[in-house]
């Protein structure tokens, strides 16, 4: 797979294609240095470039990422040249570009910074990033990815199957052969899941090799809002796809649209408690959405998107990434809204680009009537958490994560609220799993992963223990093991000759009644 025969061999290869040169024009403009020094120069930029990129690669949004220029420039380090310092960085960014910039950002920390986007580049050379990975030994990957300190600070680690990672890589492989030039998106999300899976592949190999077990080390990051994330590559933060792929079978269970039952379990709280709602008009829009979202969802991907090219399940998951916006705090005219990764921007104009589409949305009588309830429901929580003793001590935890201004925003607090009572709501539920030995495989913030579909004994009880509240439910989805490539192209081309042999019966019928008219001349 990765040994070091099959590793030369790549070496060699990008040499005798001779991508991997010293490009000319530095040649040129360096006339006196040694090849040998202009070499080590050029060598310290490309690595310095595959280093930011090894797991930048792996979150690219249409071709896009961000990186920060300082890094880079303070990675290559300079050199001297007839008694002058030049930026090895500089010299070669433009005359040998791995990528373009989009937008120049601050090089802030983002950890300080809630709008910090940092450099947005558009990868240019990625078969040259694609080749200079394949000749890096698994190590080299892993110790660029996790350091000693990191293994050492690993609480968790995720088993990787790793025949069906193989088979997954195989099958992203044959699905980029087969997608067309033009669908860059379509492009983008394979090329962004073939590089996840190929890098926590090369950890499998190097893990299995050192702990006796494929695995992915898993680094806590615990946030003030409550949350447990991960450093680094891990499973949280993989696309769905390569998250099966690492697994294997499984099943998942979320929270059904846990943004909602979540503020609908504290507007009771604050209402002085569930019963206060029962019966009452409180909350109605809001309880409807948890028992219809799926109609509700199609019906307004159908009238706003009407007349629109785009496929059924694009228009789908916009108005419900649009809804859950709402339910985070976006404002129908908002700029920013705090999403589940931090402050997000710009509202809903992200998500329905279509200005059309948009005012659709927005006109529509229960969107309008469903974006009111939210924000009395905010209202209704926000002053009730003022009054709780804990309430000064939330404060000074949003004031002292945003590092910037220390300011204390509405959606700060919304968003702090929420994340924690969403931890607290699951923490309740692996409670109950493990009373009965269960073990979650992962836990990715309002979902769980077990290797064992639930017993209705274990899933009556965390209802219980939520106060069986019938908007706090668990929704379960059974993830498959991934087939081999070539049980797909087998598919694919037993579909292809049928189509073929339909296309030849449809012309010798065509050829048949041609020639029975010219013999009878019947029509």
């Amino acid at each position: 797979m990765y040994d070091p025969i099959t590793i030369k061999r790549q070496q060699k290869l990008n040499r005798e294609l001779g991508t991997i040169e010293v490009p000319q024009a530095f040649l040129d403009k360096f006339p006196d240095m040694k090849r040998e020094r202009a070499e080590k120069y050029f060598a310290t930029y490309v690595s310095a470039v595959f280093r930011v990129f090894v797991i930048r690669l792996a979150f690219t949004s249409d071709g896009e990422t961000n990186v920060s220029f300082e890094k880079l420039f303070n990675a290559c380090g300079t050199f001297n040249y007839n008694k002058v310092r030049y930026s090895i960085w500089n010299a070669f960014k433009e005359i040998y570009p791995f990528m373009v910039v989009v937008k120049l950002g601050s090089n802030l920390n983002s950890k300080t910074n809630y709008n910090e986007k940092n450099t947005r580049v558009k990868v240019v050379n990625e078969r040259m990033l694609e080749m200079l990975f394949a000749e890096k030994s698994p190590q080299e990957v892993y110790d660029q990815l996790f350091t000693a300190a990191d293994e050492n600070a690993a609480t968790a680690a995720v088993h990787i199957d790793m025949d069906n990672l193989a088979r997954f890589i195989g099958c992203t492989q044959y699905e980029l052969e087969k997608a067309p030039a033009e669908a860059t998106k379509l492009r983008s999300k394979l090329n962004s899941n073939l590089w996840q899976a190929q890098l926590i592949q090369k950890v499998g190999i190097v893990t299995e090799k050192k702990f006796g077990a494929a695995i992915l080390p898993m680094i806590e990051s615990p946030s003030a809002f409550g949350r447990t994330y991960y450093k680094g590559l891990n499973i949280q933060n993989v696309s769905k796809q390569v998250r099966s792929a690492v697994i294997g079978h499984h099943y998942q269970y979320d929270m059904n649209a846990a943004v909602f039952a979540t503020k609908l379990y504290l507007y009771g709280v604050a209402k002085g408690g569930d019963n206060a709602l029962v019966g009452s008009l409180d909350g109605t829009y809001t309880r409807q959405y948890l028992a219809e979202k799926n109609q509700i969802r199609n019906r307004l991907a159908k009238h706003c998107f009407e007349g629109v090219n785009l496929p059924w399940d694009s228009k789908v998951k916009a108005i419900k990434d649009a809804l859950t916006a709402i339910g985070f705090g976006a404002r129908m005219q908002g700029r920013t809204w705090m999403g589940k990764n931090g402050l997000e921007g710009t509202a809903l104009a992200d998500i329905l680009k279509s200005p059309a589409v948009r005012v659709t949305f927005e006109q529509d009588a229960w969107v309008k009537a469903f974006a009111a309830e939210q924000i009395e429901i905010e209202d209704t929580i926000l002053t009730h958490a003022e009054t709780l003793d804990g309430f000064d001590e939330m404060v000074e935890a949003i004031r002292a994560s945003n590092e910037v201004n220390g300011r204390v925003t509405r959606a700060g607090k919304l968003a702090y609220m929420y994340q924690h009572y969403e931890t607290f709501i699951m923490d309740i539920a692996v409670g109950v799993m493990k009373r009965y030995g269960i073990e979650p495989v992962a836990r990715i913030h309002d979902a769980f992963i077990v290797r064992e579909k639930l017993p209705d004994r274990v899933l009556d009880d965390v209802y219980a223990e939520w106060g069986l509240r019938d908007y706090m439910r668990l929704d379960c989805d059974e993830v498959r093991e991934w087939a081999e490539a070539s049980y797909k192209r087998a598919i694919d081309d037993a579909a292809r000759e049928q189509a073929e042999h339909h296309e030849r019966m449809k012309k010798a019928e065509t050829f048949a009644r041609m020639y029975a008219i010219k013999k009878t001349g019947v029509a």
